[in-house]
């Protein structure tokens, strides 16, 4: 999902535009393998900004680099080995994120076998 997002902002390179359209179609993915929404609204958020600094269809990132006489060229040269790292920094916490969000999932302690918590409360 991390990358599509990426992918996606190439075409979208508003951060709300692409909030509004991915957002809906992530929520119910992430339910299926039992993420929570932070992580969904993370992965979407992190896509996002990893793309922005290397994005041709980002205004204002070419304007910056046409006023600062820097070529996209060199700019890619540049912040490609940056953004590659941060592209893994964002896998990592994202996996964190997702095993976070099973453990906390997780009950503290096994019910027991008749049932309810509350069956063996009166024993």
């Amino acid at each position: 999902m991390f990358i599509s997002a990426a992918l996606m902002h190439f075409g979208i390179s508003s951060g709300s535009g692409e909030s509004a359209l991915l957002i809906p179609i992530f929520s119910p993915l992430g339910d299926n393998p039992d993420l929570t929404r932070q992580v969904m609204v993370q992965t979407v958020l992190l896509g996002e900004g990893i793309v922005n600094c290397i994005s041709p269809t980002s205004g204002v990132l070419m304007a910056v680099l046409a006023t600062a006489g820097i070529p996209f060229g060199k700019w890619l040269r540049f912040v490609g080995p940056v953004v590659a790292v941060w592209f893994v920094i964002c896998i990592v916490m994202l996996s964190i994120g997702s095993r976070l969000a099973e453990v906390s999932s997780a009950p503290e302690f096994p019910l027991p076998a008749g049932g309810s918590a509350t069956a063996s409360a009166g024993r």
